[in-house]
């Protein structure tokens, strides 16, 4: 296989479940219905994609892991990793399964050869990173995705902005300045649901990750940190 692959500049998207591993350390059986939850509805197409935008993307799903890269790093490879990543989160917000997730510019070498499908790339480091150091709900992206979004940038149907710059609350307990994909927009629905809003009413949206009354400081601080983003979003009424 040495010998066969290419490097190329990409956009990267890496979620995870938040939490997980608090499922897992109470029941092997609940964690796995959770997969299944969010298997199932990956497999929805809750947004209106065209079709050249969801061929326009490969997809990897193993654990609580979902990977998405693109073909390339053009304008329309990065709409398409955009509009995936709020379809997924979306699905996955319907079943009561929080995610994070970032999304990154950077390497990408790919080669499938029989058994072996392997991948690697500063891309997925960085979307990593980007991802699992975030203590709240959020798709954070790198710093030259914001920077080539905002050069042909599109918006919701509503007007409200796609992306949003936000100080993020991150492991060790300091902020960073990330922009953010403005999920709440399309997520509506759902939250409406759950007025008045609260961390509390979040957490119980998640039940199967336990009430908020039997949480942790640690978890507790991850949905106030959540609810004061969607609080930060002026013009809409939660």
């Amino acid at each position: 296989m040495r010998g066969l692959e290419v490097e190329k500049n990409v956009f990267v998207a890496h979620f995870d479940i938040l939490g997980m591993s608090s499922v897992l350390r109470k029941s092997n059986g609940r964690a796995w219905l959770l997969l299944c939850d969010l298997a199932e509805a990956c497999e929805t197409e809750e947004l209106p994609l065209s079709v050249e935008m969801r061929k326009n993307l490969g997809e990897k799903f193993f654990s609580d892991t979902i990977i998405l890269h693109t073909c390339n790093d053009d304008t329309a490879s990065l709409h398409s990793i955009v509009a995936r990543s709020f379809e997924i989160f979306r699905s996955a917000f319907r079943v009561g399964i929080p995610l994070r997730a970032g999304i990154a510019h950077g390497a990408w070498i790919e080669v499938t050869s029989g058994r072996h499908d392997l991948f690697a790339g500063d891309a997925l480091l960085r979307a990593y990173h980007i991802g699992e150091t975030q203590q709240l709900i959020s798709i954070a992206i790198c710093d030259v995705t914001r920077e080539r979004f905002l050069k042909t940038p599109f918006s919701f149907n509503s007007g409200l902005p796609v992306i949003k710059d936000y100080f993020i609350p991150v492991k060790g307990g300091v902020n960073s300045n990330r922009a953010v994909l403005n999920w709440p927009a399309l997520c509506q629905y759902h939250l409406s649901n759950l007025k008045p809003l609260s961390a509390n009413a979040l957490a119980n949206h998640f039940s199967e990750f336990g009430s908020y009354e039997t949480l942790g400081d640690i978890e507790k601080a991850k949905y106030e940190n959540t609810v004061a983003f969607i609080q930060s979003l002026k013009g809409m009424n939660y």
